[in-house]
């Protein structure tokens, strides 16, 4: 039972890295689940429902989401399935897409300032399951120096915007697209106060993966240097950097990691223009 129905598995969605799962009720209407088994979670994923109705009431595309239910041992939370799916090419449109996208994300913060102490405590401490340090460390001296640069970021890291709401995940495939034009946004669980130029970075290095049309990239991060100052971009870079290569030599080919660690040497170079 949820929300007062019945519903029944319908498999787990394709793609993406933390599973998601179809369900349909006895009408056929289809919907997503997701669940963690931390029930603290509860409280984040009630904002996240809230923050995301709140996008949607601007026109948003982005599926709705349902207030979340504790069960033994965790918690749930249910969203409208959309239709379209994810593709891997990036072209002129869907640039233009999320670049009018990410204005609606402006303003949007809804919370006291704690996006500054997220940024700083990924790069000198790391995450929970994420952005590892020992994973840099441990795998090459180029990973390692990399690892030295990303907590001096860190330490000299001085104050953030945090006006907009950020997506946190925002890359190519966690857009859905329909009839060749983009439908939903989705993956908004861990949605928080911040800047949305952090967005617009993490989609630039989604390029490692797409089939982008030429200049595609080269034009996003134009925008991306429009909206914010070197320090800022610097300390975002520093995230996707170690975020990335943290989880692609945990998880993925080494062919993976040296695309990253080419991605990683280009933005750097950028930075010290």
């Amino acid at each position: 039972m949820a929300h007062g129905e019945s519903y029944e598995w319908a498999g787990q969605c394709p793609g993406g890295e933390v599973g998601a799962h179809n369900a349909v009720n006895r009408d056929g209407r289809r919907l997503v689940f997701k669940w963690s088994e931390d029930p603290v979670r509860l409280a984040d994923l009630a904002r996240a429902a809230d923050r995301v109705e709140r996008l949607r009431g601007k026109g948003y595309p982005a599926p709705r989401y349902y207030a979340p239910m504790p069960f033994d041992g965790g918690v749930a939370i249910f969203q409208d399935a959309v239709d379209g799916a994810w593709s891997d090419d990036v072209d002129d449109g869907l640039v233009d897409a999320i670049l009018a996208l990410n204005d609606l994300q402006a303003g949007e913060a809804d919370e006291p300032e704690t996006w500054r102490d997220y940024i700083a405590w990924t790069l000198t401490e790391g995450a929970n399951g994420y952005c590892l340090h020992d994973t840099l460390e441990d795998y090459s001296v180029e990973t390692r120096g990399i690892l030295g640069w990303v907590r001096d970021v860190g330490r000299s890291l001085g104050d953030l915007p945090a006006e907009d709401l950020v997506h946190l995940d925002f890359h190519h495939q966690n857009i859905l697209r329909a009839g060749g034009r983009l439908s939903a946004v989705i993956d908004w669980e861990g949605c928080t106060p911040g800047d949305r130029a952090f967005d617009l970075v993490t989609f630039s290095f989604g390029f490692t993966h797409a089939r982008a049309a030429l200049g595609a990239e080269e034009r996003l991060w134009r925008r991306v240097e429009e909206m914010a100052s070197v320090d800022r971009l610097a300390a975002y870079v520093a995230h996707m950097s170690l975020r990335r290569l943290d989880w692609a030599i945990r998880h993925h080919a080494a062919r993976d990691v040296d695309r990253l660690l080419a991605v990683v040497a280009e933005r750097r170079r950028r930075l010290e223009r």
